[in-house]
């Protein structure tokens, strides 16, 4: 049987939850199947360099475009889905490379055009993404949603055609989700008491993830718990605001700001209670791996939050933008150690039962080979 071709096209691979999902599918998919192909239409960023030592031999395509207007990126990408006889092209995140892929796919002959949406946020590029909605999703044959309330928001405010949209939720590498030996050494590396408590949280810096409420946050609980450690894991535009909000609320040598680490499990396996404190967000690919390490969840009820986080199962759903409300629900689980643990527990039954990057995986490949089942089978119709 013939290997289908992949072409993954995105603006870049640098560190983030839709790009380690990038990372994830390309790394799993049963290699005598699919042929990966990836494309930036920018950086290949680090996600990607990593992803281009661990698959030797991937082709990889990178620096088509010099800024959003330069419309030689399409002859680029027209040339490279000839190059490589591309039956598959799978768009993700951003209305650019979607605009760019769609025109690109039509006119290059691509037997299978998918897109993944990530950002579902009415303010978010809405006008830009509802215009290149119309022009892109007559030729697009099925759009990914992480979720099923996402797949609700796509229907009924991007106005997008319910049987088009499939919902595959993100998933998790277990293997790699395993409590460290070295959590003591790891906590004297970061200069945190080996018995003192820690809460974390592991974002991207930016305005969306609600970082300043996680702080305000911290500062609520050290007033009653003065021993309590905090970790934010991430880099980005933030960082520096962060670190004068640290300063302002003068909570500095209890937060420790990590920035972009290797090794995600290990750092949260130090954690007591896990936080995702989000002012909106879409599906946190954190919290799962929170979950994956038996931590109990506090987490703001944004985007699709509550499909992974179950209320008094796994953790706590508090509204965005409330930092007594969050303060309140991870003392809880600092002050009951036992229901901490027993959150914990479930929390990774449900990730082992729903969110393996197995089910991930082999639900994608059902779907690659479907649609191009069936688009190959209209074009032989008489």
């Amino acid at each position: 049987m013939k290997k289908k071709n992949i072409l993954f096209l995105m603006m870049s691979l640098n560190v983030g939850g839709t790009e380690k999902h990038v990372f994830d599918l390309i790394s799993h998919l049963n290699e005598e199947k699919f042929n990966p192909v990836i494309c930036c239409i920018y950086n290949l960023g680090q996600i990607g360099m990593k992803l281009s030592k661990n698959k030797k031999g991937i082709k990889i395509y990178k620096d088509i475009a010099r800024n959003k207007w330069d419309i030689s990126c399409l002859w680029k990408l027209f040339n490279i889905i000839k190059k490589e006889n591309i039956d598959i092209l799978y768009t993700i995140d951003t209305p650019l490379s979607q605009f760019w892929g769609s025109i690109s796919a039509k006119f290059g002959g691509v037997t299978a055009n998918i897109t993944r949406v990530s950002m579902t946020n009415p303010t978010f590029h809405a006008g830009r993404r509802k215009l290149i909605n119309r022009i892109m999703m007559p030729s697009v044959d099925k759009v990914i949603a992480q979720a099923y309330s996402q797949k609700e928001y796509l229907v009924n405010i991007e106005k997008i055609d319910a049987e088009k949209i499939e919902v595959i939720h993100n998933g998790v590498d277990l293997i790699k989700f395993r409590k460290s030996k070295d959590e003591l050494a790891l906590k004297e590396s970061i200069g945190i008491p080996e018995d003192a408590r820690v809460v974390g949280m592991v974002a991207r810096l930016s305005s969306e993830k609600g970082y300043p409420v996680f702080l305000n946050t911290a500062k609520i609980i050290l007033n009653k718990m003065p021993d309590v450690h905090f970790l934010i894991v991430g880099d980005g535009v933030e960082k520096e605001n962060l670190k004068k909000i640290t300063g302002r609320l003068q909570i500095e040598s209890n937060i420790h700001f990590l920035g972009t680490v290797e090794n995600v499990p290990q750092v949260v396996s130090i954690f007591d209670v896990a936080v995702m404190s989000s002012d909106f967000d879409t599906f946190s690919n954190s919290i799962l791996e929170y979950m994956a390490m038996s931590k109990p969840v506090v987490a703001t009820n944004v985007g699709s939050f509550f499909e992974v986080v179950r209320q008094d199962v796994n953790g706590y759903l508090l509204q965005p933008g409330d930092p007594e409300g969050l303060a309140e629900s991870v003392l809880k689980l600092l002050d009951d150690k036992n229901l901490a643990v027993q959150l914990g527990k479930a929390g990774r039954k449900i990730v082992e039962e729903e969110f393996s990057i197995q089910k991930m995986v082999e639900t994608y490949e059902v779907l690659f080979e479907g649609v191009v089942k069936q688009n190959a089978r209209h074009l032989i119709m008489p």
